[in-house]
């Protein structure tokens, strides 16, 4: 297989020409290469409108002829506090280089800088099977913290409407309890425990194995994920359990939503281990 040399201005000339020149839709694209020449070869993949059009490519898998994969996309872009929509292009290559550029509302492209991150690099990665950053794993605790809110919500959902909640109607659906399946100790040691213990590794498998699930994420998509771009994922997709916290306790007495949001706190107090990779 072909692979770029990185003295070769192709990649990043063909990705500004596509930024600057390309229809204004979310689009993705395989980059061919021929030996010894300036020349490619372009698949283009229009992506379905919707919401969450890049969402679709969770799952692909490049052709093994292709060097490159890119996407186009539009994004909201923030400076200065203004709100600028864009249209933002990413390009990755079988070697992991990175390249960006980005389209204002003047015309103008611009390359951005390299150590461009973020949810169109990650998919660029895993479609040709490379690695992405590794997680940071001090944020489990808080995604612990909202798949719980998020549980009981929909638990919340579907109850008898006028029928009481009691606390041990939540505290039976605690991810800790998935998590640490076969743990006696009381509810708030195993929450310490996977909030201080359990990885980004941890959380992919279990949705891997459907023990865990984690919003609209498939299991046969967690798998095509690694653990830094599962991470991202979830973090861009799971609401925070701030945000989900007062839709719960309006389902709730104060009692019990003072005594969750007491667990709440007491899970994310505590010490978080350092975790390798």
């Amino acid at each position: 297989m072909a692979t770029r040399d990185p003295a070769s201005p192709a990649l990043p000339d063909l990705l500004a020409l596509l930024v600057g020149d390309g229809p204004d839709s979310t689009f993705a694209f395989g980059v061919s290469l021929c030996d010894g020449t300036e020349t490619v070869e372009l698949s283009v993949c229009d992506l379905p409108a919707s919401i969450d059009p890049v969402s679709s490519l969770v799952g692909m898998v490049a052709p093994a002829s292709w060097d490159a994969f890119g996407v186009v996309s539009g994004a909201i872009a923030h400076a200065s506090g203004k709100h600028e929509q864009v249209w933002l292009g990413a390009l990755v290559d079988r070697n992991g280089e990175v390249f960006a550029s980005i389209r204002n509302l003047d015309g103008n492209v611009d390359a951005v800088p390299q150590g461009c991150e973020g949810q169109l690099v990650d998919l660029c990665r895993r479609v040709l099977k490379l690695p992405c950053a590794p997680p940071d794993e001090t944020a489990v605790p808080s995604v612990l913290a909202a798949l719980w809110c998020a549980a009981i919500d929909d638990f919340l959902q579907t109850h008898p409407a006028g029928a009481s909640v009691g606390w041990d109607d939540l505290a039976v659906i605690h991810p800790a309890n998935i998590l640490l399946p076969d743990s006696l100790a009381p509810l708030s040691e195993r929450a310490r425990h996977v909030a201080s213990e359990v990885c980004w590794a941890d959380l992919r498998r279990a949705c891997v194995d459907r023990r865990l699930t984690i919003g609209d994420i498939l299991p046969e998509d967690a798998a095509w994920f690694d653990d830094g771009s599962f991470s991202g994922w979830v973090l861009r997709q799971l609401p925070r359990w701030q945000e989900l916290y007062p839709f719960v306790i309006e389902g709730v007495d104060y009692e019990v939503g003072s005594t969750l949001l007491d667990h709440i706190v007491d899970m994310l107090s505590g010490t978080r281990k350092s975790r390798q990779s």
